[in-house]
C-alpha cells in the first residue's frame, strides 16, 4: 500500500509539473555539474588528460541529486532562467579554456536553440530609467577600465608601435606645444598630420591631455570615446519607444561587440571617434531638430576625410525613407561636396588620397576613385568575386555572428542601404587590414550594424526577449573567442616582461629630452614627447644625423641592422643589453 501510494504521489507530480520539466530540471542539472567539473581542473576539456581523476559514478551521482533538488525547489519560471544560464555559463568558460572562434559559433548556436525553446519569456523584469543608466554608466567605465588599463600596460611594457600610436601621441606633444598636430615620425619629415588625414576632431581630447600630458591620457580617453557610444544607442532604443531593459540588453552588446572590443586595442586612432559619432548623427536626424543634426553632421565630417561616405549614407537612408528630407537632402549633398574638397586639398597640398587601398578595382593608372565607381558599374560581378574571399568571409562571420546575425533579418528593403558601409569600407577593399578584427576600420561600419540590429529587432512582434537575450549571449561567447585572449596577455606579459621592461626604462632615461632621436618602431611612442623623432624602419634619409639612437633587441628587422652602430666610430655607446635595447650618442 505504501509502495502504491507513493508511486501515485510521483505520478501526481510528473502530471502536474509536466515531461518538458522534467527534461529541462535534468538538463540543468547535467550543466551545472559539468561546469563544476571543468572548473575544478586545469586540464583542457578537448584532450584525453581531462577524464583522469574523474570518476563517473560520482558525476552521475551529482547529476541526480542536482536534478531531485531542482525538480523540488524549483517551478517552470525559475528552471528556465536556470536552464538558459547553465549554459550560457558552461559556453562562457569552456570558451576561456578553449579560445577558438568557429567552437564559440557552436556554442552560441546551442544557446539559440535551448533559449528558443524554454519559456523563459514567462520571465516579467521591469527596470526603472535611473536603474537602466545608472547600469549603462557603469558598462561605459568598465570598457574603459578593463581596456584602458591593458591598453596603459601595453604602452608601458612598450608594445605600441609608431604606426599609429607614436604619431598621434608626438602629434599631441606638438598640439599641447604649439597648437599644430605635427609629427617627424608619420612621414620622416616634418609636416602636419593633417596633410595625411584631415582629422580636426582630434582637438576634443587635447584640454585633456593638456591637463596630463602623457601618452596613457590618449590611451584611456580612446577608450572612453568607442565606450561613450552607449549614451545614444539608449537614446535611440528609447525614442523608438522600446523599454528600459532593451536598452540595458543592446548597452551590454555594444560594449562586447568584438568589432569594437577589438579595434579599440589597437590603440588610439580617429576612426575609434566614428562608433558614438554615427550613433549620434542617428539619434539626431531621429530627433528632426537641426541644432543636433548640424553638430553632429559636423562632428563626423571632422573625424576623418573619408567620414563624408557615412555621413551621406546616414543622409540617404533618411531621404529614402522619408522620415527628414528637410536635413537630409542638404546633408547628402553637403557630405558629397565636402569628401571632394579635402580629397582635392589633401592630392595637391597635402600627402595625397589612399587609392592605394582600392588598386584591385582600378584597371587603369589613373590613380582616381572614379575608376574604382567607373569599374563598379561596367563589372559588378567583380565585386561580389572581390568579396566573398576566404579571409573575408571569416571576416564576415567575426563582425555578423556576435550581433546573431540580426542585420541581416531587415524586413524593409530600404534598410538595405545600411550595409553600404560594411560592404564599401571592409569588403571591397583588397587591403588587408580593412578586413581585420584588431584594426580601427570596423568603427564606422560596426556602428551602422548596431544600429540597423536595434531597428531590425524592432520589426519582430514576438519573441522579442528571447532576440535579446541571444544577441546578448553572442556577443559574450563570441567575444571571448575573439577579443579575450589578446585583452589577457597585456595583462600576462607586463608581469612576465618586467625584467626587459624595467632595463629599457633604464636606457631610455640616458636620452635627454630635448634631444633629437632615432629609434625602432616599438621605441617611438615613449620617446615621443620631443619635436625630433624618426622611426629607423622607414627612415628616407640615411644621411640623417641626430643626437641618440635606441635600439630595441627583443626581435630583428633586416631594416635596422645592430652592428651599424656597434664598434662604430660615429657614436658612442650609451646602453647595451643584449636581446633587449641598445642606446648610442653621436660623437
Amino acid at each position: 500500500m505504501l509502495k502504491s501510494g507513493v508511486i501515485s504521489d510521483l505520478k501526481n507530480v510528473v502530471k502536474q509539473r509536466g515531461a518538458a520539466q522534467i527534461f529541462y530540471c535534468l538538463f540543468t542539472a547535467w550543466i551545472f555539474v559539468s561546469v563544476a567539473f571543468l572548473i575544478r581542473t586545469d586540464k583542457l576539456f578537448y584532450q584525453k588528460e581531462f577524464y583522469e581523476g574523474m570518476n563517473f559514478w560520482l558525476f552521475s551521482l551529482c547529476v541526480i541529486l542536482t536534478w531531485l533538488a531542482l525538480y523540488i525547489f524549483t517551478n517552470e519560471k525559475v528552471i528556465s532562467v536556470m536552464m538558459v544560464f547553465s549554459i550560457v555559463l558552461y559556453s562562457v568558460i569552456s570558451g576561456i579554456k578553449y579560445q577558438n572562434f568557429l567552437f564559440a559559433i557552436g556554442c552560441s548556436a546551442v544557446v539559440l536553440a535551448f533559449v528558443w525553446f524554454s519559456k523563459i519569456d514567462l520571465i516579467k523584469l521591469n527596470i526603472s530609467s535611473k536603474v537602466m543608466w545608472i547600469a549603462a554608466i557603469t558598462l561605459i567605465v568598465a570598457f574603459t577600465a578593463v581596456i584602458g588599463i591593458a591598453l596603459s600596460l601595453k604602452y608601458a611594457n612598450y608594445r605600441t608601435s609608431c604606426y599609429d600610436f607614436g604619431i598621434f601621441s608626438q602629434m599631441f606633444y606638438y598640439m599641447k606645444e604649439v597648437g599644430l598636430p605635427l609629427t617627424t615620425c608619420e612621414r620622416d619629415g616634418l609636416l602636419s598630420h593633417f596633410a595625411v588625414h584631415f582629422s580636426p576632431v582630434f582637438y576634443l581630447m587635447l584640454p585633456f591631455y593638456y591637463i596630463i600630458p602623457s601618452p596613457v591620457t590618449l590611451q584611456v580617453l580612446s577608450c572612453l570615446v568607442v565606450a561613450s557610444g552607449v549614451i545614444p544607442l539608449v537614446l535611440i532604443i528609447k525614442r523608438h519607444g522600446m523599454s528600459n531593459l532593451t536598452a540595458l540588453g543592446f548597452s551590454v552588446v555594444y560594449t562586447l561587440y568584438p568589432v569594437l572590443l577589438a579595434g579599440t586595442q589597437y590603440n588610439l586612432h580617429e576612426n575609434n571617434f566614428l562608433a558614438p559619432i554615427v550613433l549620434w548623427c542617428f539619434w539626431a536626424f531621429e530627433t528632426k531638430k537641426i541644432l543636433p543634426c548640424v553638430l553632429f553632421s559636423v562632428l563626423l565630417l571632422s573625424v576623418k576625410e573619408d567620414a563624408a561616405m557615412y555621413l551621406a549614407v546616414i543622409a540617404l537612408y533618411f531621404i529614402i525613407t522619408k522620415k527628414n528630407l528637410k536635413f537630409a537632402i542638404p546633408a547628402f549633398a553637403f557630405s558629397v561636396i565636402y569628401f571632394l574638397v579635402v580629397t582635392m586639398l589633401l592630392e595637391n597640398i597635402g600627402e595625397g588620397v589612399m587609392t592605394y587601398r582600392y588598386d584591385n578595382y582600378i584597371y587603369d593608372d589613373s590613380e582616381n576613385l572614379m575608376a574604382v565607381i567607373k569599374s563598379v558599374i561596367q563589372n559588378p560581378v567583380y565585386v561580389l568575386h572581390e568579396i566573398f574571399t576566404e579571409d573575408k568571409f571569416t571576416y564576415i562571420l567575426q563582425v555578423l555572428a556576435p550581433l546573431a546575425f540580426l542585420p541581416l533579418f531587415i524586413k524593409e528593403p530600404k534598410r538595405l542601404v545600411l550595409l553600404i558601409p560594411f560592404i564599401l569600407v571592409n569588403l571591397m577593399s583588397n587591403y588587408q587590414y580593412q578586413h581585420a578584427l584588431n584594426y580601427q576600420y570596423g568603427f564606422g561600419s560596426g556602428a551602422f550594424l548596431i544600429y540597423l540590429s536595434v531597428i531590425n529587432y524592432e520589426s519582430f512582434a514576438k519573441n522579442r526577449k528571447k532576440i535579446l537575450i541571444c544577441v546578448m549571449a553572442f556577443s559574450l561567447i563570441t567575444s571571448i573567442a575573439l577579443v579575450f585572449p589578446r585583452t589577457k596577455g597585456y595583462y600576462q606579459n607586463f608581469t612576465k616582461d618586467s625584467t626587459s621592461r624595467l632595463t629599457i626604462d633604464a636606457a631610455l632615461e640616458l636620452i635627454p629630452e630635448d634631444a633629437s632621436v632615432s629609434c625602432t618602431t616599438y621605441l617611438v611612442p615613449n620617446l615621443s614627447t620631443r619635436r625630433e623623432l624618426y622611426e629607423l624602419e622607414h627612415t628616407k634619409d640615411p644621411n640623417r644625423v641626430t643626437d641618440y639612437y635606441a635600439i630595441d633587441l627583443r626581435q630583428t628587422d633586416k631594416r635596422v641592422d645592430i652592428n651599424d652602430y656597434l664598434n662604430n666610430s660615429k657614436y658612442k655607446q650609451l646602453y647595451y643589453k643584449s636581446g633587449i635595447i641598445a642606446v648610442f650618442k653621436t660623437v
